[in-house]
């Protein structure tokens, strides 16, 4: 019996060994394609809106490959990303410059909305962006929700990419989350974000057990 455990042993030493040999950052972006269906995605058009700009109008028509780039400036009235789907490798694209000088600011308005809200969107990456919640009492900064403005039991979010964010100043309660989804959600890739002064970082899924969130990076 001896003898079958160290056998065991050596063969799960085996197979740990190529995992420790190499960088653990360069194995876990190896994933990305598989898990965010995005990476090998090239854009057929880009279109630039800037704060003045009816921007959410430009959200809202945009289809797969596409991708929208927002320019420096204070955005006010929050983000909807509402039915947005792209393809495998034919995403979609909102970003804003590198600087995270695209900003979401939140509002006062008693926590009844988050500042970027998703709903029944996939294949959609975000990036570059700076979400402020300075002074604010939204609920959160960055959610996939089916209880904003009434309910919606079947809202859903799968093959989101959300990478270089600034997620800052969400602490006027513990319960103001920086990235959160409370609807089924699969297939996330959540990386290089900046997330501080927020009542609760993260939090994917729900304590009851029926708002999943499953297979994410």
């Amino acid at each position: 019996m001896a003898m079958l455990i160290r056998s065991g042993f050596r063969r799960l030493a085996a197979l740990a060994f190529p995992l420790v040999q190499g960088n653990p950052a360069w194995a876990l972006t190896d994933l990305v394609p598989s898990y965010g269906g995005c990476a090998q995605t090239q854009y057929t058009q880009t279109v630039s809106v800037g704060p003045a700009d009816d921007y959410q109008s430009a959200v809202d028509s945009l289809q797969p490959g596409q991708r929208l780039q927002l320019q420096a400036g204070t955005y006010g009235n929050g983000l909807r990303i509402y039915n947005r789907n792209g393809d495998l490798n034919n995403c979609i694209a909102i970003e804003g410059p590198p600087d995270h000088s695209a900003i979401f600011v939140g509002l006062p308005i008693n926590g009844i909305r988050n500042v970027v809200q998703i709903r029944n969107s996939s294949f959609v990456v975000l990036r570059n962006l700076r979400i402020d919640g300075s002074g604010t009492t939204d609920l959160d900064a960055l959610k996939s929700d089916a209880n904003i403005a009434g309910g919606h039991p079947f809202a859903w979010s799968h093959h989101l990419t959300v990478e270089n964010l600034w997620i800052h100043d969400f602490d006027f309660d513990q319960q103001q989350v920086g990235i959160s989804t409370k609807g089924p959600a699969w297939n996330w890739v959540v990386r290089h974000n900046r997330i501080e002064r927020v009542g609760t970082g993260m939090y994917f899924g729900n304590s009851n057990g029926a708002e999943h969130f499953v297979n994410g990076l």
